[in-house]
């Protein structure tokens, strides 16, 4: 008899303790509400709503909740401005994350984490949020981030990441490139011909890539090893050079090979070829752009208010080509100064001042070469 009594008490208890699970999982099956949930790629904010949300939903599986992406998605920023009009937002109060209900709303992070489920429970009306006009809604506006992701691309932010693109290993191995370009030249007006192609080349290759093309180029171990080669080059041409400077080493080629190799040079420091140089140099090294341009060419691609984006695309194209023609202006300056130290020779005859000429030009040779080793020595060990 006691055991029977025993048995019925077990099976009274797990009764007890089945049934409140039970009810949950009802009750927790019949949340259908429905969420517009829209978020942006880079805000800070959305990280916690989101996972909150993420959460919401596990618990209530039936709970219908559609994400929208703002920052990227024209169409979706679109729809969220529809909503915030719909439901009588002002625009300085509009922000993200933001969730909108049938007839309420919350904006803000925090007020998305700790409102959120207690807004659910308390909605009756399983229908999804409507853009009628005119409707009565309630809601909680919070602290959030801006939902134009181009109010995020202040003017600073865009300087300062174009500024960084400067010294990325790609672009410091550009520069070498163009430097050892500016030693071959004879004149003022050649090493501003051949700057000119050289820029017009990197900055086509990064405007291709800003309007979505070249989209294999951004690969960090093409980006890598493009550097990585040019430092190499570098180190061995610029510790040929200084070595030459001060002892008779030169390096003998067959008569065949120097004139094969004069006329191939003559058609790379040509203008379409130091173009074509820049170019193709250009598209190694997109890997190391800027997460603000990046993040503009997205815009651009998405079909993001272009008229703004492609402004700002080439403003920071532009910024970053400046350590390009400050170099070229540098070189320009040392040669202006050479060709007047060897003006101001009068007492001095022709042949003296040639001999003049061979001398600073055999400095200038040994400062750039100079300055290509200890770039290759930092390329290589970077």
């Amino acid at each position: 008899m006691l055991a029977k009594w025993s048995k019925l008490l077990l099976v009274l208890v797990i009764l007890l303790l089945l049934f409140p699970a039970a009810f949950a999982l009802e009750e927790n099956e019949l949340q259908t509400d429905c969420l517009y949930y829209f978020y942006g790629k880079e805000c800070v904010d959305c990280d916690q709503s989101s996972a909150s949300l993420l959460a919401l939903q596990i618990k209530y599986p039936n709970l219908r909740l559609e994400k929208y992406e703002v920052y990227r998605d024209f169409k979706n920023f679109q729809m969220m401005q529809a909503y915030f009009e719909a439901y009588g937002i002002e625009e300085n109060s509009g922000s993200i994350p933001v969730v909108f209900s049938k007839g309420s709303y919350l904006i803000g992070s925090k007020a998305i984490t700790s409102l959120v489920e207690e807004s659910v429970k308390s909605n009756d009306n399983p229908a999804c949020p409507e853009l009628s006009a005119g409707q009565t809604a309630v809601g909680i506006l919070g602290q959030g981030q801006p939902p134009n992701v181009l109010k995020t691309l202040t003017f600073s932010l865009v300087t300062r990441h174009a500024l960084q693109n400067m010294f990325v290993p790609g672009m410091l191995a550009l520069l070498l490139v163009l430097l050892a370009i500016l030693a071959a030249t004879k004149s003022k007006e050649e090493i501003v011909k051949t700057s000119a192609s050289y820029v017009a080349g990197i900055f086509v290759a990064y405007f291709l890539f800003g309007l979505g093309l070249l989209s294999f180029f951004y690969d960090s171990q093409l980006h890598y090893f493009f550097y990585k080669i040019v430092g190499f080059v570098a180190l061995f041409f610029g510790l040929a050079g200084v070595q030459s400077f001060f002892t008779a080493w030169e390096l003998v080629m067959p008569a065949l090979v120097r004139t094969q190799i004069k006329d191939v040079m003559q058609y790379v420091l040509s203008p379409i070829g130091v173009f074509v140089l820049g170019l193709v140099g250009g598209m190694f090294t997109l890997a190391g752009v800027g997460q603000s341009f990046y993040l503009l060419r997205d815009l651009f691609i998405g079909n993001f208010m272009r008229g703004i984006v492609l402004p700002l695309m080439i403003y920071y194209i532009a910024v970053a080509m400046l350590i390009f023609i400050g170099l070229a202006a540098v070189f320009h300056l040392l040669r202006s100064m050479m060709e007047h130290a060897v003006e101001t020779q009068e007492a001095s005859s022709d042949a003296k001042r040639e001999r003049w000429r061979k001398h600073y030009q055999k400095v200038l040779t040994f400062c750039v070469r100079s300055t290509l080793f200890v770039l290759g020595i930092v390329l290589v060990f970077v």
